[in-house]
């Protein structure tokens, strides 16, 4: 940085030297004044117009000196300005090429917080640098001519200073460095809970863990604030002594003769003393904020040689007896020995038990895992699509063109391929639908067929598809297999790699490979593979029972027939392989044949749907804003900040606080100006011999040392006041701000991006934490001063009142004019970053994905938009600041000005003590005014912070949590009787009916299952009868008590619910089970063993103990669904949903949870959203959904025997009749 930055960094020193050097000859014209001003004898010598010299050239320095030091300003806050730009671009590129090894030990949060803080502190330290030397020298220099006017006597004064300056910029510096690294880590911790918090808050809802997570947050918060107050009482300790070092030395050196010559000197120390405390605060905090980053950017990248690039006419992609880990090279490695060759435009399969390294196969392809041996070898443009879509906070179309050209033909080809045409027809835009953060306005089918829409749209010559059908239909995927994937497909001259267990695509591939324990067990076509019994057959055995009764639909007759005769050949083998205990029941039907979910579309809608309707936004949604952008616009407040805003922020605190800090200041003020009036007197004794009498000096010692101790009293009780009270209040509004916004609506999370919300407890509470402090201590202690200048002055010379009403009228005009300014401009830096963050977010949770596109440079360029977007607007408030301080500062010399020219004209009635008094302090003005305009306008634009946060603290919180005079019976539910009468609900206001008068009863331990084509109302009926959403009309009662009746906990903890994305959050498996504590561990351990985990997890070194990575990055897509089994078996409802938990996994975890279901579950009341129609047709009854409305509500039997039932149409689209 120093290289780089060094110039402009120079320049800005050479100008603060400048202002060093200017700043000295004051004290020399002031001395040539009061000699001007109380010279008696030949009046030639005391022509006035000699005191106008002294007066102009007083006039003339502090001008000179003004624009100096506003230079310097420039060129520091410049460097700090590009400086943030360079460190934030750094953490955004190193993001894009950190490994996933070194990824687990910097979440997102943690990231962020580096960005949105650490940078921060780094650029604000850039503008305090020049003071670390600045400040010492002006110390020598005042030293040495104030030894050339006291003599020894300065050393008395000059001692204590030499004393204090050790400890306050060796010890309390240190410690004060040790705090602010326990502050960081502290701060990162928070900010990396409160991201998952935010990620997963629906899950929270739904188990109802709020409180618990909330609480977790509150006592990090609370172990912050002890650090922190720990902090800034250390810094206030600085601060005073510092502040008795400027009264010690004017007791220990004043002497009448030289009195305010001396004195001028000595409040040449009160600026480096005064500003070397926070100066020193600053740049440590900018140190340790510089090794945090320098940590991150110094972590592991991407080995760049893990994957070669070399032209290979043969083979598409080679690996060479490679072994790969997602840790270190200790650790044992996830894929061992692997050897495999894929020629150019071959459809190749790799299939393999949950868990076996599938996803890591792949992933060692991208280049993504730490490369132990051997030798990975691609030589063509890849595109990849993960097993959990990744989708962006754009429009349908921008997620699929990712940044290519717009071809309409092809664009065509690939959403037909793709079946996303009757999705796009039902969406309020067609394909310029803005698809929310995440993608949460769509279902998991849906984003995995736009995420492979980007991949096959991008061409490219290699495919890497992480088991992507599992996600879709039956009917769905074999369109897809066929007009794109398959032989025939838009890839058939793309080479594709395809994870996946879905045995009826097998023998249409060109290889296979068989992942079994983290090695290649077999590999060949699927010819090859049925003459031998090895780990192949073992994977068809597991299924052969669901192949065996699946029904000859045309399409596949052929291939069953094949299935037939390997099952032949199984059942007649010597070889003796053990079934699967995992399938505890058979599964009827089709293993991949389903229907009903939210990507369920017919197979006329697929392959007839001809309209280009769904391209064009459907007229009614047009005049709808609402509906069509989902995520709006943050709005930005303009004007002062309200009195309600600053009431709260003042009302947080405890009314002890801000009447102790009035007291203080108070006395504070009327104690420095009792002191300086006594100097006045004490200057005027007379003087026998050369001293004055002994006796009255001491007493005038004695009550001078009182008065500055009163100061000192003052001043310790205004830093107190202000470091606790503002503690206090940040403690409410922070707490405040989370109770908030856990009980927001889910409608809230749905519209506002995640980065807007973090951007409030990391960059705000920050602001709130140490900004405000900061500067309300360094405004009350510099206001001070400036008051008692002006009523000293006032006092001396009241002609000077004449003057100084219409220069403060013009000060206060301007300083209104740079408030509305810098106060909008705030606002709007602070909004800007909000994007910046959301995407930088974004971009960490698709970083795999971004870099298999090798779109590293244009994420780049995006973010260096945002960034400088951003930076434009902070360009102006510092900008703004320069402008404000030259006219205050102008302002304050004309003060000045006038104060000298005054005297002159006055010096034959003036006492010359008053005249020396009023000049001495005059010099004061200059700095007090500019610190108190700067300190004044930065609370203002600061305090946006609090007024941000009161933003979210008022948002519209759902129902409440608990209600104590509506309590639900401890055994509630008993029966599981659930009953809807004439029950109908929207998302928001303003939007259609997504439920429409349903009513239903179920009974006790049915096993319901619910069906229905996209945009049916499926999902809506969980978050309704979780009262995710609320009734507008109608209810819900579970045995016969009415939900609405009673505390949303009331309810939420007495349902379970397995959602379709599993989502676990940083911490132990024991955590992500049980973050209440609620169950032992022998509760957890059959849990586990229920969800086929017991094995797994005892393999773990540190076995529940074991720590999962961010969003359980660790843990394959099947181990964290069944995770979320293990917590709907400790929870032992009486209700149970299944939202489309087996939607986006694979066939074999699918059939461990149903075996599960149908064996722990059996006394349950069962609600499953299906997406494979063959997992419920064994229910008790059948509910499908139409439009939101109950379109039919019967046993399945019966359901198949009507050829015009909706639900005879599902089944027979999935080849079940």
């Amino acid at each position: 940085m120093g290289r780089t930055f060094w110039l402009p960094f120079v320049k800005g020193g050479l100008f603060m030297f400048f202002y060093d050097c200017i700043i000295f000859i004051n004290p020399f014209l002031l001395n040539a004044l009061l000699n001007f001003v109380s010279q008696v004898g030949d009046p030639e010598t005391k022509q006035t117009w000699h005191g106008f010299i002294f007066a102009f050239g007083m006039l003339f320095a502090s001008l000179f000196g003004v624009l100096c030091m506003h230079h310097h300003f420039n060129f520091t806050y410049t460097v700090g300005l590009r400086l943030r730009t360079a460190l934030t671009s750094a953490i955004y590129r190193k993001s894009l090429t950190i490994s996933q090894n070194a990824r687990r030990s910097a979440t997102v949060g943690e990231i962020v917080n580096l960005m949105s803080v650490d940078v921060q502190k780094v650029a604000d330290a850039c503008s305090f640098v020049h003071y670390s030397w600045s400040s010492p020298l002006i110390f020598v220099v005042t030293v040495y001519l104030l030894w050339g006017l006291l003599g020894p006597s300065t050393m008395a004064g000059i001692g204590f200073m030499l004393v204090v300056l050790p400890i306050n910029s060796m010890v309390l510096a240190k410690l004060i460095r040790e705090y602010h690294v326990i502050q960081m880590l502290l701060k990162d911790a928070r900010l990396k809970l409160m991201n998952q918090i935010l990620t997963g808050i629906k899950i929270l809802k739904l188990y109802a863990w709020e409180p618990y997570f909330a609480s977790k947050i509150l006592e990090i918060r609370n172990n912050e604030l002890k650090n922190l107050r720990k902090s800034q009482t250390v810094g206030a300790i600085t601060y005073v002594l510092w502040f008795c070092n400027s009264f010690l030395v004017t007791l220990f050196c004043f002497t009448a003769y030289v009195a305010f010559v001396s004195l001028s000197l000595i409040m040449l120390l009160n600026m480096p003393l005064t500003i070397l405390p926070p100066a020193i605060m600053m740049m440590v905090q900018a140190f340790v904020s510089g090794k945090r980053i320098e940590k991150f950017l110094l972590l592991q990248d991407i080995d760049e040689q893990n994957v070669t690039h070399k032209e290979d006419k043969e083979f598409a992609v080679e690996i060479k007896d490679g072994s790969f880990s997602w840790g270190d090279e200790t650790l044992k490695p996830t894929l061992n020995n692997i050897n495999m060759k894929v020629k150019h435009g071959q459809l190749v399969a790799i299939v393999g038990p949950v868990g076996s390294g599938k996803s890591t196969l792949l992933s060692a392809i991208l280049g993504e895992t730490q490369k132990l041996s051997g030798s990975v070898n691609v030589n063509e443009k890849m595109a990849y699509v993960a097993q959990q879509a990744w989708i962006q906070n754009l429009t349908l179309r921008d997620n699929i063109l990712f940044s290519e050209r717009y071809d309409q033909a092809r664009y065509d080809d690939v959403i037909e391929g793709c079946a996303l045409k009757p999705d796009l027809s039902v969406l309020p835009a067609g394909d310029l639908t803005e698809i929310g953060e995440r993608g949460i306005n769509l279902s998991g089918g849906q984003k995995q067929r736009i995420s492979l829409a980007r991949a096959v749209y991008h061409d490219a010559d290699l495919m890497l598809l992480d088991d992507t059908l599992s996600a879709v239909d039956a009917h769905v995927s074999k369109h897809i297999f066929e007009k794109v994937l398959g032989p025939n497909g838009l890839l058939k001259n793309k080479t594709r790699i395809l994870v996946t267990n879905n045995v009826t695509l097998l023998p249409q591939v060109d290889r296979i490979f068989v992942i079994s324990e983290g090695t290649i067990g077999e590999q060949g076509s699927f010819e090859e593979l049925l003459s031998r019994d090895g780990s192949f057959a073992e994977f068809l055995r597991t299924y052969m029972t669901d192949l065996e009764e699946a029904d000859d639909v045309d399409e596949e007759r052929q291939f069953q027939q094949e299935l037939m005769k390997l099952h032949e050949k199984l059942a007649t083998s010597t070889s003796s392989i053990p079934n699967s205990p995992a399938v505890a029941t058979p599964i009827k039907g089709d293993p991949i044949a389903s229907s009903g979910g939210e990507d369920a579309v017919s197979h006329s809608e697929v392959f007839s749907y001809q309209s280009d309707s769904w391209r064009r936004p459907r007229k009614r949604h047009l005049t709808s804003e609402l509906t069509d952008k989902l995520i709006q616009e943050e709005t930005v407040e303009e004007g002062a900040v309200k009195l309600s805003v600053l009431r709260a922020y003042i009302t947080s605190a405890p009314a002890m606080y801000p009447i102790v800090l009035v007291i203080s200041f108070v006395f504070f003020v009327i104690f420095n100006c009792c002191t300086n009036i006594w100097l006045s007197k004490w200057s005027n004794d007379p003087v026998i011999n050369g001293t004055q009498d002994r006796e009255l000096t001491k007493v005038r010692l004695g009550v001078y040392a009182a008065l500055g101790g009163g100061q000192t009293i003052a001043v310790i009780g205004v830093i107190w006041a202000i470091i606790f009270g503002c503690m206090e209040a940040t403690r409410t509004l922070h707490s405040k701000l989370l109770q908030n916004i856990v009980r927001c609506k889910m409608s809230f999370f749905d519209t506002v991006p995640l980065g807007r919300i973090l951007n409030r407890f990391s960059k705000d509470i920050d602001v709130l934490d140490v900004s405000i402090p900061q500067f309300s201590q360094s405004l009350l202690t510099t206001l001070c001063p400036l008051v008692s200048t002006i009523i000293i002055i006032s006092y001396t010379s009241p002609y000077f009142i004449a003057v100084v009403i219409p220069l403060l009228i013009i000060f206060s005009a301007l300083q209104r004019v740079y408030v509305a300014c810098g106060r909008q401009i705030k606002r709007l830096d602070s909004i800007r970053k909000s994007p910046m963050y959301a995407n930088f977010s974004e971009t960490l949770s698709g970083s795999t994905t971004i870099r298999a596109y090798r779109h590293q440079d244009r994420f780049v360029s995006q973010s260096d938009f945002l960034l400088d977007e951003s930076q434009r607007v902070w360009f102006q408030v510092f900008s703004s600041n320069r402008w404000i301080g030259i006219y205050s500062e102008f302002i304050a010399d004309l003060m000045i000005f006038f104060t000298a020219l005054f005297a002159i004209l006055q010096r034959d009635t003036l006492d010359p003590g008053l005249i020396g008094l009023s000049l001495s302090f005059a010099f004061q003005i200059n700095m007090s005014i500019t610190m108190t305009v700067r300190c004044t306008c930065e609370l203002e634009t600061y305090i946006v912070a609090a007024e941000r946060i009161k933003e979210y603290s008022d948002v519209e919180n759902e129902a409440p949590w608990l209600i104590e005079t509506h309590r639900a019976p401890e055994d509630w539910p008993s029966d599981g009787v659930v009953q809807l009468k004439g029950y109908s609900t929207r998302y928001r206001d303003g939007l259609d009916m997504v439920l429409k008068d349903i009513t239903i009863d179920i009974k006790p331990q049915e096993k319901v299952g619910i069906v229905g084509r996209t945009g049916a109302g499926k999902s809506s009926l969980t978050l309704a009868l979780f009262r995710l959403i609320e009734p507008v009309t109608g209810s819900i009662c579970i045995d016969g008590l009415n939900v609405s009746e009673v505390g949303l906990h009331d309810v939420r903890k007495k349902l379970t619910v397995i959602p379709q994305d599993p989502v676990l959050f940083s911490g132990t498996l024991r955590f992500n089970l049980d973050p209440a504590s609620n169950f032992s561990d022998p509760e957890i351990w059959l849990a586990l063993e229920q969800a086929h985990l017991k094995t797994f997890v005892c393999s773990l070194p540190n076995k529940i103990d074991h720590e999962c990575g961010e969003d359980g990055s660790n843990l394959s897509v099947g181990q964290r669904q069944l995770l979320c089994l293990a917590r709907a078996l400790l929870r032992k409802s009486k209700v149970l949903v299944l939202d489309e938990a087996t939607a986006a996994i694979d066939l074999e975890t699918d059939d461990l949870i149903q075996s599960t279901i149908r064996s722990e579950f059996k006394s349950c009341t069962v609600l499953t959203i299906a997406h494979r129609v063959n997992t419920i047709i064994d229910y008790d009854r059948i509910l499908v959904l139409d439009k939101g409305q109950v379109s039919e509500f019967a046993p399945p039997q019966q359901l198949l025997q009507d050829p015009n039932s909706m639900f005879y149409a599902l089944a027979k689209d999935a080849g079940l009749v």
